[in-house]
């Protein structure tokens, strides 16, 4: 019988992660003219912060594709630095 102890060898939460210096935002919503500087009231979207701009895409893609048929529907993927 073998009663060897196994040592944990995770060292991540020794040592942790920087936090990222970026955060990213999904901003947008129904726009009221075709410049897309007017958003129409109450249509306003807003979706983050995001510490990834892979998850920022995912959430921008997934957001856009059930508005498609909405002419005047924008979203955009926002770049923050984070405070501090």
């Amino acid at each position: 019988m073998n009663a060897s102890a196994t040592i944990p060898t995770d060292t991540d939460s020794m040592h942790p992660q920087p936090t990222p210096a970026t955060l990213y935002y999904v901003w947008g919503g129904e726009f009221t003219d075709s410049q897309f500087t007017q958003l129409r009231d109450g249509a306003e979207e807003s979706y983050g912060p995001f510490h990834n701009e892979r998850e920022a895409e995912r959430v921008w893609q997934e957001r856009s594709r059930a508005r498609i048929d909405i002419c005047a529907h924008r979203l955009y993927v926002l770049k923050v630095p984070r405070p501090g």
